[in-house]
C-alpha cells in the first residue's frame, strides 16, 4: 500500500474519531503504567520479547540517533525481533518526550517485583503488553493506526507533543 505524504500527515493529525495519534499513544502508555504493563531498556524489551512474544501489544521505539554504536546495534535487533514476531512497532521522534509523558507518573515494578523509576536511555525502546481486561479506544485507534500505516515505507515516525 502506498500513500502520499498528504495522507500520512492526515493520519498523524487524526485517527477515526478524531484523536490525535498522539493523544492515542499518550493515553495507551498512561494507561499501561498504571496496569503495569510497561517493560522499558532494550535489555529487558529483548529478554521479555523472548519469554512471550504473544502478549505484546505494542513495541514504541524512538527514532532518534544513537551515538553508541553498541545500543544502536541492539535497537535494530529489538526491530528485528518485533518483525519475527509479529510485534507491532511504531517509532517516535523523541525519547525526551516518551519520558515526558510517562516518566514523572508512578514507578514501574519489574519482572522480579523490584520498584524502580524510568531512566532516559530506558525509553528509547519499551514494551506495552495486552490489557487485561478490553482495549481501551485510545489502543484500539492504535491499532488501527498501525494497519493504516503498516505497508508504508519508510514507516511515519509519530511527532509526541512538547
Amino acid at each position: 500500500m502506498k500513500m502520499t505524504l498528504e495522507e500520512v500527515d492526515t493520519m498523524h493529525s487524526s485517527v477515526d474519531n478524531g484523536i490525535s495519534i498522539a493523544d492515542a499513544l499518550r493515553g495507551t502508555l498512561l494507561r499501561a503504567k498504571e496496569q503495569s504493563r510497561i517493560t522499558c531498556g532494550v535489555y529487558d524489551t529483548a529478554k521479555r520479547m523472548e519469554v512471550a512474544p504473544e502478549n505484546i501489544m505494542l513495541c514504541v521505539m524512538a527514532a532518534e540517533d544513537v551515538s553508541d554504536v553498541t545500543k544502536q546495534i541492539h535497537l535494530t535487533l529489538m526491530e528485528a525481533l518485533c518483525w519475527e514476531n509479529e510485534v507491532r512497532l511504531l517509532k517516535v521522534d523523541s525519547s525526551t518526550k516518551l519520558a515526558k509523558l510517562i516518566g514523572d507518573v508512578k514507578p514501574i515494578i519489574d519482572n522480579n517485583g523490584n520498584q524502580r523509576t524510568f531512566k532516559s536511555d530506558d525509553l528509547k525502546c519499551l514494551l506495552i503488553e495486552y490489557p487485561p481486561d478490553e482495549l481501551s479506544t485510545a489502543e484500539e485507534n492504535i491499532i488501527e493506526y498501525y494497519k493504516l500505516v503498516c505497508n508504508t515505507f519508510p514507516h511515519p515516525i509519530v511527532p509526541l507533543p512538547a
